[in-house]
C-alpha cells in the first residue's frame, strides 16, 4: 500500500478522456491504449457520464445536466486525491466536451495542463477568455466537418453549440483543427490519436491540420442556420399558455330550454294543445351571447382560438328583436345537452323553428329576431302574444 502511495505521488500527468452521451466509451479504450503507449509515464484513464437520457440533453433545466457534470468531477476530484502531484489533461468527445468546459468554468479549483475537444457541442460563444488562466496554452479543437451531430445539438439543445462541426472561430484561447470529411467518430480511428493528440498531450505541440477547411455539407450546413429549439420553445410556450388559459379560464357551459308550458287549451280536432313560452330561453341565450371575452377585448384571440379555449366565439355586437320575449310556441324545445357556445345555441334553437325565427351573422355581429315575412308568426288579439307553430284554432283557444 505504501509502494503504491508512493508511486502515485510520483505520477506528473494525468490524461482524462470524457465521452458524449448514450454512450459508454469503448473507443477510450483504443484511443488510451495508443496515449499510454507513446507517453508511459502518463496516467490515462476516463470519466464515464453514463447513459445520458435524451431528455436531459434537450430541456435546458440545469439539474438535469448537473447531473452528467457531477460524475465528471466526481472522478476528477478522485484523481486528485490519488494524484497529488500531477497535472490533468482532459481529451472530451461530444457532450463530454460541454461537460469539461462547464467545469472549468465554475469550478475554480480545477486546473487543466491540456484540453483537446473533438466532435464538440460546446458553443461558439462560450467564455473561454473569462477562465484561461486555468487551462496551459490553448484548447485544441478538432473539427469534423462532416459531423452532422454537434450542428444537430446546436439545433435541438439549448445550451449546445456546433464547434465540432464548424469551429470555433478566431480566438487567442481556442484552436481549431480542420478534418475534411470528417465524422463524429473519425477520431477513434487508426492512429488519429498517436498522431494528432500524443504530441500536444506530450508538450504542446499542434500537429496541423487540413489547410483549407471543407464547406459542411448542405444539410449539415441548414441544420447549423436553422435553430430548431426556438421553434419547439414557442411551441412549448404556447402549449403551457393554452393550459394555463384553460384552468384560470375554464370554458363556461349553460342550458336553457322551452319545455315547460304556461297554458294548455282543448282545440277541437287537436285535443290538448301547450303552449311554451321563449322568454326565458331567449333571454338566457342573450345573456350568455352578451358576455366578454375573459382576457379583454385587446387580448382577446382569434375566433378559432376562442372555439378551442373556451368552446365558443365572443362577437363584439348582439342584436335581438324584442318580440322574441314575447313569443310562445306549440311545441317544446329541449336540447339534449349543456352548451358551450351561445351562437351555436341560437342556431340550434332557430333550426328547430325555420317558420318563426331567422339569424345571421358576420365577423363582429349576431343577429337574431321573428321572422314575420312568412306570415307564419301571427299576433293574439290583445297584442301581448305571438305565436310559433300554433294553429288558427290554438291561437283562437288561447287568445280567450
Amino acid at each position: 500500500m505504501a509502494g503504491t502511495e508512493e508511486a502515485d505521488a510520483k505520477v506528473e500527468h494525468v490524461v482524462l478522456i470524457v465521452p458524449g452521451i448514450r454512450d459508454f466509451g469503448k473507443w477510450t479504450k483504443v484511443v488510451g491504449a495508443q496515449i499510454k503507449e507513446a507517453l508511459p509515464d502518463v496516467v490515462v484513464t476516463r470519466a464515464n457520464i453514463g447513459f445520458f437520457g435524451l431528455l436531459q440533453f434537450l430541456v435546458p433545466l440545469p439539474i438535469l445536466r448537473r447531473w452528467a457534470l457531477e460524475r465528471v468531477m466526481v472522478r476528477i476530484r478522485e484523481l486528485r486525491d490519488r494524484y497529488k502531484n500531477a497535472e490533468i489533461s482532459f481529451v472530451a468527445h461530444s457532450f463530454g466536451s460541454h461537460c469539461v468546459a462547464n467545469i472549468l468554468k465554475s469550478e475554480f479549483d480545477v486546473k487543466a495542463r491540456y484540453v483537446i475537444f473533438c466532435g464538440s457541442v460546446v458553443p461558439r460563444e462560450f467564455p473561454f477568455n473569462l477562465f484561461h488562466q486555468r487551462f496551459r496554452d490553448v484548447v485544441l479543437n478538432d473539427v469534423g466537418t462532416a459531423d452532422p451531430w454537434p450542428a444537430v445539438a446546436e439545433a435541438i439543445a439549448f445550451g449546445c453549440g456546433s464547434i465540432g462541426t464548424f469551429g470555433y472561430g478566431d480566438s487567442a484561447y481556442v484552436t481549431d483543427r480542420f478534418h475534411n470529411g470528417a465524422g463524429h467518430g473519425y477520431f477513434f480511428d487508426g492512429n488519429f490519436a498517436s498522431q494528432y493528440w500524443v504530441p500536444f498531450l506530450r508538450d504542446g505541440t499542434i500537429t496541423p491540420g487540413a489547410e483549407t477547411p471543407a464547406s459542411a455539407p448542405r444539410y449539415i450546413d441548414i441544420f447549423g442556420r436553422i435553430h430548431i429549439k426556438q421553434i419547439l420553445a414557442v411551441i412549448l410556450l404556447l402549449i403551457g399558455l393554452t393550459i394555463a388559459l384553460k384552468i384560470l379560464y375554464p370554458a363556461h357551459s349553460f342550458y336553457a330550454n322551452a319545455a315547460t308550458p304556461s297554458r294548455s287549451a282543448q282545440v277541437e280536432g287537436e285535443g290538448l294543445v301547450s303552449l311554451y313560452p321563449w322568454r326565458s330561453i331567449v333571454q338566457r341565450y342573450t345573456d350568455e351571447a352578451r358576455l366578454i371575452c375573459p382576457l379583454g377585448g385587446a387580448l382577446c384571440p382569434p375566433e378559432p382560438i376562442q372555439s378551442f379555449l373556451w368552446g365558443r366565439e365572443f362577437k363584439t355586437a348582439l342584436q335581438y328583436d324584442d318580440d322574441l320575449l314575447s313569443v310562445s310556441s306549440c311545441k317544446p324545445y329541449d336540447p339534449a345537452r349543456e352548451m358551450t357556445d351561445p351562437f351555436a345555441a341560437i342556431v340550434d334553437f332557430a333550426s328547430a323553428f325555420p317558420q318563426c325565427m331567422s339569424q345571421s351573422k358576420d365577423l363582429a355581429n349576431f343577429r337574431w329576431l321573428p321572422s314575420k315575412a312568412q306570415g307564419h308568426l301571427e299576433t293574439s288579439s290583445d297584442g301581448d302574444t305571438l305565436y310559433c307553430g300554433c294553429s288558427a284554432a290554438a291561437i283562437d283557444a288561447f287568445s280567450r
